[in-house]
């Protein structure tokens, strides 16, 4: 798990500075998501006598920085271009309006 205090820029000024793909980012994210995730299972999977709570704050204090971020970039990068590809009255589009 990436140390917490990495604080990052959005998926779409880094990958408009010249990096990877957008969509290759938002993997990446979405792995590393997968990886917090499985950090609170191990958390609870030792509760309550035994928890790790220095893995709760760590992977709590990754979420919380990584987490909003990617949100911008899902509806800035993905969610515009999923719309594209499917257009304004497919039912995809109209739940990503109610997920903005």
């Amino acid at each position: 798990m990436p140390n917490p205090d990495d604080e990052r820029e959005p998926t779409a000024k880094r990958s408009s500075a010249g990096m990877q793909n957008p969509i290759d980012l938002l993997e990446e994210e979405h792995r590393l998501f997968m990886d917090i995730c499985t950090a609170f299972e191990q958390v609870a999977d030792g509760l309550p006598e035994e928890a790790d709570l220095g893995l709760a704050r760590r992977a709590a204090d990754i979420l919380n920085i990584h987490q909003p971020a990617h949100y911008e970039d899902e509806t800035a990068i993905l969610f515009p271009a999923l719309r594209e590809k499917v257009g304004r009255d497919h039912i995809i589009a109209r739940t990503l309006d109610e997920l903005e």
